[in-house]
């Protein structure tokens, strides 16, 4: 089952932040996800969200298996990503 990436407005600009070169690392790394998420993500322990590594960089989505989504919910350095959860 090949999957869609939706982005929400905050991890937009969450990503628009980010230098070029880094947006077109995390983009194509989120294409890997399309066809088999589950091998490359990581559940959080205290919320139903996701957590994707690229590099020193983290993905927080969450994956809507009936309508096979993706939604990214926000971008951003491993230090300062899980703060507002």
């Amino acid at each position: 089952m090949s999957y869609h990436i939706h982005y929400s407005p905050h991890a937009e600009r969450d990503l628009k932040k980010l230098p070029n070169d880094i947006q077109i690392r995390i983009v194509s790394a989120l294409d890997s996800l399309l066809n088999n998420p589950e091998n490359h993500i990581k559940r959080l322990e205290s919320l139903p969200l996701f957590s994707f590594r690229v590099g020193e960089f983290r993905v927080i989505l969450n994956i809507e298996e009936e309508s096979s989504i993706i939604k990214i919910l926000k971008i951003g350095k491993r230090n300062k990503i899980y703060n507002n959860l």
